[in-house]
């Protein structure tokens, strides 16, 4: 459920804007974020991901990224994507209901819809569209596609213009953890294959010569141990966050970077404003951000 705040039972509702970080938003710009769910970065470096090893040879990587509580998908996904830890955007939910409850805070999607810039959405677990609205048409689409179908629906949905900020979704790794356990072969293998349907999203992004203009983030809502993730084991919490694409190249990333710091690092790099209270912040270290970086 999504939580009641603590006034008349009504939702928080944050604060919607702070324009003091950058001007004007940079259309001409890519952000790609992608989400292994349940995905592990020691198991990341067990499996056979030779596009996510180059992604970080030409990018790079923060070695103690962290997911937050509640340590399950959809809580996580929105924390991803709102730069807010639950205790402010309030969803315990993590199961799919008809209808989801609507997001009360902005998410990635909604500051880019208000200045215009056209977003996509493609995801393995039909819950993520209390992230986006399903919708098949328009500017902004926002489909659930199983992994085998990620990359043609993605050629698909960019046949005509590319959008500005891209999320994609795969639910395989997480999948086979809850099936055969965290670090099983089944789970290795889900994992490659996950990162061969990366490698066919980078294969777009250079066919479409958008390289140079690209900031990719690949990252996952949390880990998992045994068959489950519940935040009593270091495997739940760690995860990975990688960087590459033209708009990566230079950057000197910190070590630990928080799952909630990907929403303002996407929004800066669009050179979108970023709103107030938010429990993330941009990633220092990218020289490629429009206000200069750091």
């Amino acid at each position: 459920m999504l939580l009641a705040g603590a006034a008349g039972g009504a939702a928080v509702v944050l604060p919607r804007w702070t324009s003091d970080s950058l001007a004007e938003p940079a259309p001409d710009r890519l952000v790609i974020v992608i989400s292994l769910d349940g995905a592990r970065p020691d198991a990341v470096a067990m499996a056979e991901t030779p596009t996510l090893d180059a992604l970080v040879v030409a990018g790079g990587e923060a070695p103690d990224a962290r997911a937050t509580y509640p340590f399950v998908t959809l809580p996580n996904h929105v924390a991803m994507l709102t730069g807010l830890r639950f205790y402010q955007h309030k969803v315990m939910q993590n199961h799919y209901t008809d209808p989801m409850p609507a997001l009360e805070v902005d998410s990635v999607f909604d500051i880019c819809d208000r200045y215009g810039l056209a977003t996509l959405m493609l995801a393995g677990k039909k819950k993520l569209c209390m992230l986006r609205p399903l919708s098949d048409t328009g500017p902004r689409p926002s489909q659930i596609v199983p992994l085998e179908r990620l990359s043609a629906a993605l050629r698909d949905a960019t046949a005509e213009s590319t959008p500005s900020f891209i999320f994609l979704h795969s639910a395989q790794p997480d999948l086979a953890g809850h099936a055969s356990g965290w670090m099983s072969v089944d789970y290795l293998s889900a994992l490659t294959r996950a990162d061969r349907v990366v490698g066919q999203v980078v294969s777009w992004v250079r066919d479409s010569d958008l390289w140079s203009r690209t900031l990719i983030i690949v990252t996952a809502d949390h880990g998992g141990f045994d068959k489950t993730h519940n935040g009593r084991h270091p495997g739940d919490t760690v995860i990975p966050w990688i960087t590459s694409g033209g708009l990566a190249e230079g950057a000197d990333l910190p070590d630990k970077v928080m799952i909630y710091d990907t929403a303002p690092t996407a929004l800066r790099m669009l050179g979108l404003p970023i709103p107030a209270g938010l429990d993330g912040r941009a990633v220092e270290g990218f020289k490629t951000y429009p206000d200069g970086g750091s």
